[in-house]
């Protein structure tokens, strides 16, 4: 059974002190300028979570087509992380911008069209029956061997998944198939405590 979360809690203001971090962090990469964070006084804020960072093209803006998910501009994570919360999510805004391989790097031209998205993991539970999962509220990771996929919980919500379509998705992630749970993958569920830039 999935139990219940260990969520993580933050305030508005601890949130917005991340996203400046994180926009900080892509400035100063694509103005080639070395950029390390101030160490907060908030000790909230050197705890350690899975940490992601999505970049969203803002609607006015018509994506070129080599987008081929819509407004999307980038998405990179880490499921675990050994540095303190601050630390992780400005590298991991870099990394976003710069490593997601469906996307070229982006531009300093882009970065006044971008909004910042952060999605902080809950620790991963294993999922035992389907119907555990709750849409809009798990997201899943799927791992065989050294094969894995993760999909967060607002990708089935804004798809209309159900909890079938998001395990095959998540299964094609991990470029495995859909029949390979429970025999041989480990499933798990988690949760993400999301805020973005307005």
């Amino acid at each position: 059974m999935i139990t219940q979360e260990d969520s993580l809690s933050l305030t508005h203001e601890q949130c917005q002190v991340l996203l400046q971090i994180a926009r900080a962090a892509l400035e100063a990469h694509l103005g080639k300028r070395p950029f390390t964070p101030p160490p907060p006084e908030d000790t909230d804020l050197w705890q350690q979570a899975g940490v992601f960072v999505t970049l969203w093209l803002q609607n006015e803006t018509k994506p070129p087509p080599y987008w081929p998910q819509g407004h999307l501009r980038g998405c990179v994570g880490h499921i675990h992380s050994d540095l303190p919360l601050y630390q992780a999510v400005a590298e991991t805004a870099v990394d976003a911008a710069t490593n997601d391989p469906r996307f070229p790097s982006l531009t300093k031209a882009e970065l006044n069209h971008i909004n910042l998205e952060i999605s902080l993991l809950s620790p991963m539970k294993p999922v035992q029956q389907l119907e555990e999962i709750e849409i809009g509220k798990h997201g899943l990771l799927i791992t065989q061997g050294m094969q894995r996929g993760l999909l967060l919980p607002q990708v089935a919500a804004n798809r209309k998944w159900d909890r079938k379509q998001f395990l095959t998705a998540v299964c094609a992630k991990a470029n495995l198939p859909d029949t390979i749970w429970p025999q041989t993958a480990r499933l798990y569920a988690f949760t993400t405590l999301e805020f973005a830039e307005q």
